[in-house]
């Protein structure tokens, strides 16, 4: 028999203080796997957003020495290489696709955000002295409080996460069979960060 253990993020209780980044999640996740298993091999496997983790444990445990006998993950694409130009690359090839109408709605709202970033910074460029009073105009824009929101929390990681080491072993894909997405390729991305064989296992149906 194989023992699995599931280790639960920080934070799922106002008790602990939640990991802001995916390298604080994999150091604190390794600390907690050496408890259970002093040494390697280890095998990991992490489920969308956690792929992103163990992907990260694995890095670390090489550089540390450690083998990692087998690394998995389901449905998880690898984070872009250059996240702006993937932002505005995606950005785009969805506007293709939209109707004329949703094209000519998309380019106001895109516009009128512009507009008023463009307010933002231009009202901090004028002078402060008294005499220069400038008339607050609301702008209507929420501000959303993160407190230990974990799914926000995790996307904002995610978001910040772009790492430029390799893993030197190698990565078994589990997904399913919905359109891989645009701009990815058969491996989601990962040939770029993984240097050993790449296997995919295909299950039907759909990530709903």
């Amino acid at each position: 028999n194989q023992p699995v253990y599931a280790i639960q993020p920080r934070g799922l209780d106002d008790k602990q203080k939640p990991h802001t980044t995916i390298e604080e999640m994999a150091h604190y996740y390794i600390g907690v796997m050496k408890e259970a298993q002093p040494v390697g091999p280890y095998h990991l496997i992490g489920l969308c957003f956690s792929g992103m983790v163990v992907f990260e444990m694995a890095a670390m445990l090489e550089a540390q020495g450690e083998k990692v006998a087998f690394l998995g993950m389901l449905n998880n694409y690898a984070p872009p290489e250059n996240p702006t130009i993937y932002k505005v690359k995606n950005g785009l090839n969805k506007f293709m696709k939209m109707e004329m109408g949703e094209k000519f709605n998309y380019a106001i709202e895109k516009n009128m955000s512009l507009g008023k970033k463009l307010f933002t910074k231009a009202k901090g460029l004028l002078p402060t002295e008294k005499t220069a009073v400038i008339p607050e105009i609301q702008i209507d824009e929420p501000v959303v409080e993160v407190g230990n929101d974990l799914r926000t929390i995790h996307s904002l990681a995610l978001l910040n996460y772009h790492p430029t080491h390799v893993y030197n072993g190698s990565l078994v894909i589990f997904r399913t069979a919905d359109p891989i997405e645009a701009f990815y390729n058969e491996h989601l991305g990962w040939d770029r960060l993984i240097k050993g064989n790449i296997d995919t296992t295909i299950i039907e149906g759909c990530n709903n």
